[in-house]
């Protein structure tokens, strides 16, 4: 591939990254609204059922192939990291916290995701990424410290830090599976993996009261916006970008686009949701 072509390559990625964080940024509120009516487990039950079953009908529909004779063991472990463990730890942040620490939390990704790939993919990152990062972090730190934190608790605040872990951790991870499955097959698996392991979780927790949550929330016309939005906008569209992105950005390059996300958290959040965003909500602010 020419240096042309490769720079194309890298704008597309870096324009599905950027498109994949800013309807991220919007689904902390989306969540926020639906786990108002259900539990944690019965959103992310019908979040990944919803999602998988619209994959499949792509499938059915032969928009786009999957292969699922290759050696799927990379690809659940993907699934680990993401949905199943990074959308526990991340709905818990936001249903202990809002979305406006959530969002400033999951901003402290590009650190953890620099730190990874150059550990692990010997990748190099420059001054400048670190210093963007740092401020992120910086940020994070400040809201979490403020009054104007709205809801915060130190439970949450770590439950979010677990999520920052696994976040950066599906990126490393993907970035690695990149040259073996296509955007859409890890995307697939992954959520086949979160409906399986989310839907048993939500039996567990509600028994037979899930049908009843799960009635509930389909039935009513602004839940199921939200859900249809977390769904399929928030995780077939939003992820398949994702991954898309690491095919030709570092993991560096990647996690970086996450700052969007929270900038779309906090004023979402602030809009539509009334919480609180305030001056010092904005690192740096005076």
């Amino acid at each position: 591939m020419g240096a042309g072509e490769n720079m194309k390559s890298r704008k597309k990625a870096a324009a599905a990254a950027i498109a994949g964080n800013v309807i991220f940024g919007l689904s902390f509120m989306f969540s926020r609204v639906v786990l108002l009516t259900v539990d944690t487990f019965v959103m992310l039950a019908l979040r990944f059922s919803i999602a998988f079953l619209a994959m499949n009908v792509l499938v059915c529909a032969r928009v786009v192939k999957v292969d699922l004779k290759k050696d799927l063991r990379p690809l659940l472990a993907l699934g680990l990291f993401q949905p199943v463990l990074y959308f526990t730890f991340e709905s818990l942040g936001i249903k202990l916290t809002n979305s406006v620490i959530s969002g400033s939390m999951i901003a402290t990704v590009p650190v953890a995701g620099m730190l990874l790939g150059a550990v692990f993919l010997k990748e190099r990152f420059t001054v400048r990424q670190l210093l963007f990062g740092l401020m992120s972090l910086a940020g994070a730190v400040l809201i979490a410290m403020s009054g104007e934190g709205g809801g915060a608790s130190l439970a949450g605040i770590l439950v979010l830090v677990c999520a920052v872990i696994t976040g950066s951790g599906f990126s490393l991870l993907s970035r690695r599976c990149a040259d073996r499955y296509t955007a859409f097959e890890r995307t697939y698996v992954m959520f086949g993996l979160g409906m399986a392991v989310f839907v048993t979780a939500a039996l567990v927790t509600e028994g037979g009261n899930l049908a009843a949550q799960a009635g509930k929330a389909l039935g009513d016309i602004r839940i199921l916006g939200a859900l249809l939005y977390l769904g399929i906008i928030s995780s077939v569209a939003a992820f398949c970008l994702l991954n898309y992105s690491v095919n030709d950005l570092t993991v560096a390059q990647a996690t970086s686009y996450t700052n969007l996300a929270t900038v779309v958290s906090m004023v979402a959040g602030a809009i539509f949701l009334a919480e609180p965003l305030g001056r010092r909500t904005w690192p740096g602010a005076r």
